[in-house]
């Protein structure tokens, strides 16, 4: 088993976080080495059950994977696992809120690599963890790019 976890500081509410990490279409924007196109396979909002579907690119091969969100707690956990393809995956995301508009995001996934790749999981961790600490940070400065979210205010 392969397990990484990081963890990032990025300065946008925990609710504007939480929104853009858990929609599978946003997936290859920030984890574009490894995600290179996410889509949701099932009719509705985002929730447990949510199904979708990602093509993944490893050492230069090229596979789909089937995933179903298992945990949808927001704006605070995020959880989905493969229900098909060569590599078993699941990603396990909290987020908590750090002072009045950052957020703390922590992304912890756990890869099970099949066939010949079994074999070179001791070479595989070292660069799992490389290339998610590349994705949060691309995560958090496409988030911080964009605008803020407008703020209510209430009175005169």
């Amino acid at each position: 088993m392969i397990t990484t976890r990081v963890t990032v500081q990025i300065d946008r509410p925990v609710d504007e976080v939480f929104a853009f990490v858990t929609d599978p279409a946003n997936f290859p924007r920030w984890a574009g080495a490894l995600v290179k196109e996410s889509r949701q396979t099932s009719p509705g909002s985002v929730g447990v059950g949510t199904t979708f579907t990602q093509a993944n690119v490893l050492m230069g091969r090229r596979f789909v994977s089937e995933m179903r969100v298992v945990t949808y707690e927001p704006p605070g956990r995020f959880e989905y696992e493969t229900t098909s393809g060569p590599i078993r995956f699941a990603g396990h995301y909290t987020f908590a809120p750090v002072g009045g508009n950052s957020t703390r995001f922590t992304s912890v996934d756990e890869s099970e690599p099949s066939g010949l790749l079994r074999y070179l999981q001791p070479l595989l961790q070292p660069f799992a963890q490389r290339q998610i600490t590349t994705n949060l940070a691309r995560l958090k400065a496409i988030i911080e790019a964009q605008p803020a979210s407008p703020v209510n205010v209430i009175g005169p």
